[in-house]
């Protein structure tokens, strides 16, 4: 009880700070997590092995919050919104990852923003910027064609 107070009391303390540093959000998110875990909200999927990222298992509190987004997101786009509901399997056959290059070549080349410390896919932010080259109506019909072939 005691975390959750100085959680709520940071945060407050953030917010009317107005100019939230990332070291300070980091701080924050790591409180966080420490709780969360501590409740059993989630815990990394094989922790005792060492963990494996981006994997978890949930807890009881962690099932129970799960289902209610479920049941909310059910509600609104199967029922409101009349989309049907799918569940695909959380395991890939190795074959499909063969036939798509995952296995042989596979590189997401990635750039990090040396002010923001952001990290970005290098195909995405070349594919932004010949979106955003497109729009000139002042740029020459060859280098128009060209950046066209890039996309």
């Amino acid at each position: 009880k005691q975390l959750k107070v100085s959680l709520e009391a940071e945060l407050t303390a953030l917010k009317e700070a107005g100019n939230v540093e990332a070291k300070a959000k980091e701080e924050f998110r790591a409180k966080l997590s420490t709780l969360l875990e501590g409740r059993m909200f989630y815990v990394p999927s094989f922790k005792i092995y060492g963990g494996v990222a981006g994997l978890y298992d949930y807890g009881p509190p962690g099932c129970a919050v799960k289902a209610n987004v479920q049941q909310f997101w059910r509600q609104h786009f199967v029922l409101e919104e009349s989309m049907l509901e799918l569940e695909c399997p959380a395991v890939t056959p190795e074959a499909v990852l063969r036939a798509s290059g995952h296995v042989e070549k596979f590189t997401d080349l990635m750039v990090n923003d040396v002010v923001t410390k952001d990290c970005y896919r290098a195909d995405h932010l070349l594919g932004d910027r010949v979106e955003e080259l497109l729009k000139d109506p002042m740029l020459k019909a060859d280098r128009r064609r060209e950046l066209e072939d890039m996309q």
